[in-house]
């Protein structure tokens, strides 16, 4: 882990446990998501150019100095979108939570304005699919199931 301490991480994972009874399920969960290739070649690539981008970014909003943490050295940034991925996956196989997942170029959505009216007709589509969504939710949740006998999910971060 980048940002946690294997302790941290557990402490966390139990904390979420005890809520997880408490806080109902979602119906659905959006998440947008880094655009990346399936390739190692395409990740890197994108990963240089997300950095770059938010190097220029930074010059034009000074404030978004948290920023700097996550995009330090591209090995980080590509953890760091490793771990998205993942975690897209943990949560639909360990949780049973639909999600549907936009893939999105977070650069174009600050160069691009008519990007997020994009992004509103691929939510549109989406949300039509819903009946399938929650269809495959369940299959990947009963292949959770035994997967989390063999690995806790905590094990795939």
């Amino acid at each position: 882990m980048d940002k946690f301490s294997e302790d941290e991480f557990k402490s966390y994972q139990r904390l979420v446990e005890l809520f997880k009874p408490i806080i109902p399920k979602p119906d659905l969960l959006l998440i947008f998501a880094p655009k990346t290739e399936k390739t190692s070649e395409g990740l890197n690539v994108y990963v240089s150019k997300l950095r770059k981008g938010v190097k220029n970014r930074l010059i034009i909003d000074k404030k978004r100095t948290q920023e700097i943490e996550f995009t330090r050295n591209k090995k980080s940034l590509r953890r760091q979108v490793i771990i998205v991925q993942l975690s897209v996956a943990s949560i639909q196989m360990f949780w049973g939570v639909p999600i549907l997942q936009l893939d999105v170029d977070p650069l174009r959505i600050y160069s691009d304005p008519e990007y997020k009216e994009e992004i509103l007709d691929q939510i549109q589509l989406g949300l039509a699919d819903y009946d399938r969504i929650k269809a495959e939710t369940k299959i990947i949740r009963k292949a959770g199931r035994k997967v989390k006998k063999l690995n806790p999910p905590n094990a795939f971060l």
